[in-house]
């Protein structure tokens, strides 16, 4: 299957031996496109079918079937052995792959009926003979516009970035300018220090980033939002749970999603749906498995029973959301059913009353962004370095593949603050009492922003530099001494 950007694969139907001679599903008669098929929140999608017929090949964004002759001659559908109950789009060869330039929605489309020619042939209704097979997500990073991130050095952060079917198994790696993501077979080796001064494990445990082969090469995880880890620190531990207890087709086009606590979420944001989810057992309930699958967004393979153990086992189509105003608990996402609508349930597992356990409720990932630990330190200014994205699966653990460009990352030297003092306000030998740092926000020849006006959020680190002159203690009459090599850490301050 096609599962991430600028990464090979291959595209093939299910066809059970009784369709053999089916119109439509017949060796060398069936022709492949694919289409960017981007779903906006406010705008309705065009009907699939039509958008097939009507899109023509992009060949920038595919490598592979670029037009309909290419499509006809070197990516017709075939059943080779060992492949004698799928229709596979390679024309037979197994090395003729095809690639995807970008992250995102894509619709892949195929003709059943083609000419002598091997063109798809015209006439019909609206669609002329093309149909939708399927969406799929290709997962990565989103392009436009550029993400861009800038960081003051001697002070660790973390940043977040958004993208397509992002997963907590992905990897983000910074690299010199100079470098490029795919170099060395896509593990780049210019993340080191000597030409990063980055270091990462901060601040307790800080290390210079090494060559690919050391110990710290700089692949740095990350962590999105999930029923599990809803919320989660400035490290990505301490995660809050937040199940999803009821689901409700409101429309054709809508489903709502209640969850046990704020979600969170923000128009426009990808979700998909995970385990715990039924056909409620009731008389006449339209509800399928395939509803099922459809209300996740995630699909099973044909092949999942005896697929090759590195393969995926499944494929997705996340739902846009659309938050519901005043109820902070209550989501909407785009897919919904024709009247009789099919009525869902979520099922818990591992619930223990008498334990006090709630248990597991409805699943769900948030795929559209990804935040690293807060371990990251610039110790020189650097300008433009890369931010390098790596996908990852369950199915290959430790598999490293820096396949796309997430943006650029630039640290700076601070501002310098003049006046720099500190005030005790006692002289009592070991007395514990408040004390003032003072200083300017720039230079004197420079005006300094107040703090309320500056953009984003912004980071004031403060290192007291001979600790055996004064010791320090967090407030209060007997709060203790706190370690030389302690850093602490406070989410909010004021000015006055």
């Amino acid at each position: 299957t096609i599962e991430f950007t600028k990464q090979t694969g291959i595209i093939g139907i299910y066809r059970s031996y009784d369709d053999e001679y089916t119109m439509g599903l017949q060796e060398e008669g069936m022709l492949i496109k694919i289409v960017e098929d981007q779903l906006e929140l406010d705008t309705a999608p065009e009907r699939s079918d039509l958008k097939c017929w009507k899109s023509g090949y992009d060949p920038q964004l595919i490598q592979g079937p670029s037009d309909e002759g290419s499509a006809s001659f070197n990516y017709a559908g075939t059943s080779v052995a060992p492949e004698t109950n799928r229709i596979i789009f390679n024309a037979g060869f197994v090395a003729r792959t095809i690639t995807v330039n970008k992250a995102g929605r894509i619709a892949v489309c195929y003709c059943g009926r083609v000419d002598d020619s091997g063109l798809c042939i015209g006439g019909g209704d609206l669609s002329m003979n093309w149909r939708l097979l399927a969406h799929i997500s290709i997962k990565g990073p989103k392009l436009l516009p550029q993400q861009y991130w800038s960081f003051s050095t001697m002070v660790n952060f973390r940043f977040s970035y958004v993208g397509y079917g992002l997963s907590p198994y992905d990897t983000v790696r910074i690299i010199d300018f100079s470098g490029n993501c795919e170099d060395d077979n896509y593990n780049p080796n210019r993340a080191a220090y000597p030409f990063t001064f980055i270091k990462v494990g901060c601040p307790l445990n800080c290390q210079e980033v090494t060559l690919t082969d050391g110990d710290q090469p700089g692949d740095l995880t990350t962590r999105v939002r999930t029923s599990g880890c809803s919320t989660f620190d400035r490290n990505n531990v301490n995660c809050v749970r937040n199940d999803i207890e009821e689901v409700h087709v409101v429309s054709d086009t809508e489903t709502e999603l209640l969850f046990q606590d704020a979600h969170g979420f923000q128009d426009g944001d990808e979700i998909s749906l995970g385990e715990n989810y039924h056909c409620k057992a009731i008389p006449d309930n339209p509800c399928t498995l395939e509803s099922v699958g459809s209300l996740k967004g995630v699909y099973e393979f044909q092949d999942i029973d005896n697929k090759d153990y590195q393969a995926p086992s499944t494929y997705m189509t996340p739902h846009l959301v659309r938050t519901v105003p005043d109820e902070p608990r209550r989501l909407r996402i785009n897919i919904g059913w024709p009247a009789p609508v099919p009525e869902f349930e979520v099922v818990p597992v591992g619930v223990d009353p008498l334990r006090n356990i709630a248990g597991e409720w409805g699943q769900w990932t948030h795929h559209t962004m990804g935040w690293t630990k807060q371990e990251i330190v610039g110790e020189k200014a650097k300008a433009n370095m890369k931010v390098c994205w790596s996908y990852g699966r369950p199915e290959s653990p430790g598999v490293v593949k820096y396949v796309e460009e997430a943006g650029l990352l630039t640290i700076t030297d601070p501002a310098v603050m003049e006046g720099a003092t500190v005030s005790i306000t006692s002289l009592k030998l070991g007395q514990a009492a408040p004390m003032i740092i003072q200083f300017r926000t720039a230079t004197s020849e420079q005006i300094g922003l107040k703090y309320d006006r500056a953009e984003d959020s912004i980071r004031l680190k403060i290192i007291f530099t001979h600790p055996d002159l004064l010791d320090i203690h967090k407030t209060g009459l007997l709060a203790p001494e706190l370690p030389y090599d302690e850093y602490v850490d406070y989410e909010d301050a004021s000015q006055q």
